[in-house]
């Protein structure tokens, strides 16, 4: 049986002195990573745990949303961000870790190629590792090499220390890997700003209902509208950053001077609150679908609440028609939260019928 040598079993005494946690998934392949690793005194001091969600019905009920390739690197990535959410139940310096693979099995056809996947996402950093095995590797070789190239990442990672390059005797090994401080947080929007225009959003993709909505504000209001991606999002969970440096793309593709900005709060509130100061104004833009959501329960605030704090915190809503969820403010209702709502003619009338679910499901579809 193929198992660690001297040099590696060293490695894992180091990893488990250091601080920080795993919590590691394979849909396949890797998984005698547990076997291997767990084998040596002090693992359950890196070990936060563990799941191997192997039938295709079990991998997408895991990953809560429906899944277009099984085997592949954004696969992989939704493995290793929900690894990250549970592995935050054990310590907030946790590394979630996500496998794919496609390995070698009885009575494949001839000259089959075999690739496996592995991703790995932190508070700090998304990355990912493409492994593509050579041929004539048996799949006891392959296993072997997912646990050694896991390995070797993982005490890079705990030196604290991001790979630019591993190699392996049986695979060429390719790595990727994109930083939180790639990215310009909410957090740095200059104090000197006392007024601002902020447009949260998922962007999924960004299209020119998103564009037009931005032109209008900006000409209402004569300021640059930020927009803002949420790391986890209240109804549609949390993103890795591949995924969010691929949504600010696709906003620079319509927008190239488009100012954009991450955070990790999840409501509006949440938001404000990152930035707020007595002197700051705030404008928000949502759709009228957004709107009809945000005092709901299950967010943690009812409506008094939300009234107040917006109104304590100077802020006002430019709320955009969409033509599936028709706006209209409630001129004689001035107690409730359509007082928060600007008149805005062009907005309330808005009627660009863009859907960014709408455009996922043409192109999933071809």
């Amino acid at each position: 049986m193929l198992c660690y040598n001297e040099e590696q079993i060293e490695k894992i005494k180091l990893i488990n002195k250091s601080p920080g946690k795993i919590y590691l998934t394979t849909a396949g392949g890797g998984q005698s990573f547990f076997h291997h690793f767990m084998s040596i005194s002090g693992s359950s001091n890196t070990i936060a745990g563990g799941n191997i969600p192997y039938s295709k019905e079990h991998l997408i009920d895991f990953c809560k949303q429906s899944i277009n390739k099984f085997c592949c690197s954004d696969t992989a990535l939704l493995l290793a961000v929900q690894s990250y959410k549970l592995g935050l139940l054990a310590d907030n310096d946790i590394l979630g870790i996500g496998i794919t693979s496609s390995l070698s099995y009885d009575n494949e056809r001839p000259n089959r190629e075999h690739y496996s996947y592995i991703a790995i996402h932190s508070y700090d950093y998304s990355l990912t590792c493409n492994i593509k095995f050579f041929q004539n590797t048996t799949r006891a070789e392959q296993e072997f090499a997912i646990s050694e190239i896991l390995l070797d990442l993982l005490y890079k990672l705990f030196l604290k220390y991001i790979p630019i390059n591993i190699t392996h005797s049986n695979a060429i090994v390719e790595l990727d890997c994109i930083k939180r401080s790639d990215f310009m947080e909410l957090t740095d929007i200059p104090l000197t700003e006392s007024r601002i225009v902020l447009f949260p959003g998922s962007f999924n993709p960004y299209h020119t209902g998103h564009a037009e909505m931005v032109k209008l504000a900006e000409e209402k209001t004569n300021l640059t509208v930020i927009h803002e991606i949420t790391t986890h999002n209240a109804d549609k969970g949390m993103l890795n950053y591949f995924e969010i440096k691929k949504r600010i793309n696709s906003i620079h593709d319509l927008n190239p001077n488009a100012v954009v900005v991450i955070s990790n709060e999840s409501t509006i509130v949440g938001k404000i609150h990152t930035i707020k100061n007595p002197d700051r104004y705030f404008y928000v833009i949502v759709g009228s679908d957004t709107w009809t959501r945000i005092a709901n329960p299950i967010y943690g605030y009812d409506r008094q609440q939300l009234l107040d704090f917006f109104i304590n915190n100077n802020t006002r809503f430019i709320v955009f028609n969409r033509v599936e969820y028709p706006f209209q403010i409630d001129e004689e209702d001035k107690s409730d939260m359509h007082q928060l709502v600007m008149k805005f003619d062009e907005a309330l009338e808005f009627n660009n019928p863009q859907s960014s679910t709408n455009i996922r499901i043409l192109k999933e579809e071809k």
